[in-house]
């Protein structure tokens, strides 16, 4: 099977786009009722998210004393420091590529995409309020912008700067801002009273894309790129298009799909 989905990093990035529609959902809706608070939505971040990270840090410990040599302890603990400041995904962009063999004497590698989200959260929501309050017009342009901005940087950098390009938030801002203007399209749909849209087969072939993507991109494939593209597309088209009575939205409403999202971030 490992062969079979030479493209499965490309989760994260199916993970960017939801992460960033459904953040971008919850900041809208909240300043669409006036209700929305910078500390309240960091307070609530930190409870979802700090809990896991926590244990799995305090658990890493003493096996990584155990079993890693000095350099690698060395790396560990620099790794912790960049998990405290939010931007470890910084420190293993200096220390190796995603799949160079280090990265297995690395415990603390896969918590890179969380730094990036947490970022993501430092300037986002700030950057909505600061939109909402002057001009709400500009949100979509803004998005848009941030959209073709970012996507031009990755895919130009992706065989220049690999690395960078892999782990860094400018490269992935495309991603965040693929599910933020979906959910500012939502909001407007809401505002005008029209009804979902829905779609079997464009769903089907947001999944057809995603699958295709997992199975043809590889190790040597420059990402995140315009290779990238059709996998995000997919997802936007599950997300805009998907129903609960079609046949992707059958699929993820089954317990074992619900129950895996339930815990997918703290597995």
């Amino acid at each position: 099977l490992q062969g079979a989905f030479t493209g499965g990093y490309l989760g994260v990035d199916v993970f960017f786009v939801i992460s960033g529609y459904l953040i971008s959902c919850i900041i809208l809706r909240e300043l669409s009722e006036g209700t929305f608070s910078i500390a309240g939505f960091y307070a609530r971040r930190l409870r979802r998210i700090g809990p896991a990270l926590f244990l799995v840090v305090f658990a890493s410990v003493p096996f990584a004393y155990l079993l890693l040599d000095a350099g690698e302890l060395k790396n560990f603990g620099e790794s912790l420091l960049g998990i405290s400041a939010l931007a470890s995904n910084y420190t293993f962009f200096k220390e190796t590529g995603y799949f160079a063999a280090p990265a297995e004497h690395m415990p603390m590698l896969h918590t890179w995409s969380l730094a990036v989200e947490e970022q993501f959260y430092l300037f986002f929501p700030p950057l909505l309020m600061l939109l909402w309050g002057v001009c709400r017009k500009a949100i979509w342009p803004v998005l848009a912008a941030l959209f073709i901005a970012s996507f031009t940087v990755a895919d130009f950098g992706s065989t220049r700067w690999p690395e960078a390009g892999f782990y860094l938030l400018h490269t992935r801002v495309w991603e965040l801002m693929a599910g933020a203007m979906l959910a500012y399209a939502e909001l407007q749909r809401l505002k005008a009273g029209k009804t979902r849209p829905e779609s079997t087969w464009l769903t089907l072939l947001g999944l057809g894309l995603i699958g295709a993507s997992y199975g043809i991109l590889g190790q040597y494939t420059p990402h995140p790129s315009a290779y990238t593209l059709p996998a995000v597309v997919g997802v936007m088209l599950i997300i805009w298009f998907g129903s609960e009575k079609g046949f992707c939205g059958k699929i993820l409403a089954t317990k074992p799909s619900v129950g895996l999202g339930l815990i997918s971030y703290s597995f």
